[in-house]
């Protein structure tokens, strides 16, 4: 079934997103402030020795669309390219078929 018969507006990307191993989605305007919220959330480690290696194994990096629905970012690299989102060319956005980054959108 496509948008179109569902009734709904095309997908579009709104923000970087990320995803728990266990499902749980956080969003925030770069990939960066969502592992922030997430570790001033637990507490997990302190500001001065986080590092993305630490405590993010296992998640994935992905964007959320205007209905709420999260998309790794090849997915949202496809999205955003048919709906004309990308403002600028960064190093390795195309790798792969195509690997979003915020840096593309804005």
């Amino acid at each position: 079934m496509t948008q179109e018969t569902e009734g709904r507006s095309p997908d579009r990307i709104v923000c970087a997103a990320i995803k728990a191993p266990g499902g749980l989605v956080y969003a925030g305007p770069r990939h960066a402030h969502c592992m922030w919220t997430v570790n001033a959330i637990n507490r997990a480690i302190p500001p001065e020795k986080f590092t993305k290696k630490q405590s993010f194994d296992g998640w994935i990096e992905g964007f959320l669309t205007q209905h709420n629905e999260f998309k790794t970012r090849a997915e949202a690299w496809v999205i955003a390219n048919e709906q004309n989102q990308i403002v600028e060319r960064v190093g390795g956005d195309t790798r792969g078929g195509g690997c979003l980054y915020s840096e593309n959108l804005y």
